[in-house]
């Protein structure tokens, strides 16, 4: 019997018109913490493991399966996370089908509570980031008092 994520997956395949395991995608990130320098790093998007991961792929598709290998692999304090700013190289245009969603976002992510959408929200519960985070007002206020 087929299921919903058998067919996501069926229609990602198809959509991208390549093998997963011809694919190359690298993932620069830039995240931004409120109380901490900025953290950078690179790494390749294993897309044999987005196509084994079924429980991401339900809700959020090839997007969340990318910020959750993202979070997962962030050093510094997930609790005042503010924002993650992604940007992606791909070996062919077809791949680039696959991380096309950064153009709707611009690659950025933000994680300040008046500033998230649907999206950032369920991440936040998600994964247990941004527990900390002040609003964006509040968080660059000069008048902001000191603890």
């Amino acid at each position: 019997m087929k299921t919903k994520t058998d067919q996501i997956v069926k229609e990602d395949k198809a959509r991208s018109g390549v093998e997963p395991s011809e694919v190359k995608i690298s993932i620069d990130v830039i995240a931004t913490y409120e109380t901490e320098d900025q953290e950078f790093f690179e790494f390749n998007l294993n897309l044999e493991r987005f196509f084994d991961d079924t429980e991401t792929i339900d809700r959020f598709g090839v997007e969340g399966f990318v910020l959750k290998e993202v979070i997962k692999r962030l050093k510094g304090n997930r609790a005042n996370l503010v924002k993650l700013s992604l940007a992606a190289e791909t070996n062919t245009k077809k791949a680039w089908s696959l991380v096309s969603f950064l153009e709707r976002t611009n690659g950025k992510y933000y994680f300040q509570p008046n500033q998230r959408d649907e999206f950032e929200e369920s991440l936040c519960e998600r994964y247990l980031i941004a527990s900390e985070t002040e609003d964006f007002y509040e968080s660059c206020s000069p008048l902001k008092e000191v603890k």
